[in-house]
């Protein structure tokens, strides 16, 4: 009898049974004839949550039975849950939730990889975005499915209330961050493609508000050595280089776009010449209001290493803009860079000419390859025409050159 009532008393302290089920216990019946399964078509996720708490142990099993075949559509219901006052609520939503969220990942990723693949029937939030940002082939969907095993909480937070987007998305690059620093035998791995797409994924949502001078918390990332491994490995036009590159162009502040454009030198990212191109603003030569002559040398320098004959007559808009660049000395010659000589030596070098035969000072010091604005120039006026009279010659001369094939 002792160990009957010690084994009574357990059960009703833990499966918190009803004074009527004690009693029953008490007379030695056991029955659940009258519980019924539950419908996930007609019972309410809420009602569900509500009896993960029942006394009735059979109702709470189906109840958490129930909320995990209706797997997505009670998400929300059980984020509720783990809010809630009752432990025995709690504890099953916090095992229910992973379940749930491994299945939907199981089902994105069969139908982002089915021949069949439909983009119209895919209801994962930012989706639509990102195929109209992206688009939706093959390679982009890898892409997306990434950025979902990385964090499909952050994108649907992010999605759902993009007022508090920027909070998110900082409490994320903190995290990875820490990544980085931690040492390489720790265990702790290194940001993956699909945290990268997704934070930069996030941040692009055009209601998310992210503060200019907050901006670096983002673009320190992209200064990470794994990460520039990671875009500079990727193939030209991939959709992580894509989605780099929409990222810089993001911003609207003209300076802002400079300073983008150092990384986007810095990744090889050729897919931001556009970006380049919207500093300079061909239609009017003095470019952008507020973009001064060093931002203006940056984007033409810019412009020619990362564009193309076909942006030539970008180039040209700038040949007669004389503002001063920088001063510069090699050995004891001193001499100015001005905006249209930058604008000079990025025609001579996609027209496929030697800057030595031009005379520019950088290339007759031993630094052909050193595009920047520093030595991008002439050590005299004399120089700077015949410099300037040789392009016009060649130019007129060499037209079928100066097109794109």
């Amino acid at each position: 009898m002792r160990f009957f009532h010690a084994t009574h008393l357990f059960l009703q302290s833990r499966f918190r049974l009803s004074r009527a089920t004690t009693a029953f216990l008490a007379l030695g019946g056991f029955s659940f004839s009258g519980i019924h399964a539950m419908d996930p078509q007609t019972t309410p996720p809420g009602e569900l949550i509500r009896l993960l708490g029942s006394e009735v142990f059979r109702e709470r099993e189906q109840a958490t039975e129930t909320l995990e075949r209706l797997g997505v559509g009670a998400r929300d219901a059980i984020l509720g849950g783990l809010k809630s006052e009752d432990p025995e609520v709690v504890r099953r939503c916090r095992l229910i939730l992973p379940m749930v969220e491994s299945k939907e990942m199981e089902t994105l990723i069969q139908k982002l990889s089915s021949p069949n693949f439909n983009p119209e029937e895919l209801n994962v939030p930012g989706w639509t975005r990102f195929k109209e940002l992206m688009g939706a082939g093959a390679a982009e969907r890898k892409l997306f499915v990434e950025i979902c095993k990385a964090d499909l909480p952050l994108l649907r937070d992010v999605e759902r209330k993009p007022e508090l987007g920027f909070d998110l998305i900082q409490a994320k690059c903190v995290l990875v961050q820490r990544n980085f620093q931690a040492p390489a035998n720790s265990g702790v791995a290194q940001v993956a493609e699909g945290e990268l797409a997704a934070i930069l994924f996030c941040a692009t949502n055009p209601k998310v508000r992210i503060p200019p001078a907050s901006l670096h918390v983002i673009n320190n990332l992209l200064y990470n050595n794994s990460v520039r491994s990671a875009v500079t490995g990727a193939a030209d036009g991939s959709p992580l280089r894509k989605l780099v590159s929409l990222w810089l162009s993001f911003p609207t502040d003209p300076a802002i776009l400079v300073q983008n454009l150092y990384i986007a030198s810095n990744l090889k990212l050729k897919e931001s010449v556009d970006l380049a191109v919207r500093v300079l603003a061909p239609k009017d030569p003095k470019g952008l209001i507020g973009v001064n002559a060093h931002q203006k040398s940056v984007a033409i320098i810019s412009v020619g290493t990362m564009g193309n004959k076909t942006h030539i007559p970008v180039l040209q808009n700038y040949l007669t803009d004389d503002a001063i660049v920088t001063n510069f000395q090699f050995n004891k010659e001193r001499g100015t860079t001005q905006v249209n000589d930058c604008a000079l030596a990025m025609l001579v070098h996609l027209t496929g000419q030697n800057h030595k035969d031009y005379g520019f000072s950088f290339a007759t010091n031993g630094r052909p390859g050193n595009f920047t604005p520093y030595g991008m120039g002439f050590t005299t006026t004399q120089l700077r025409k015949d410099a300037f009279d040789k392009w016009e010659k060649w130019a007129k001369a060499n037209p079928d050159q100066m097109q794109a094939k």
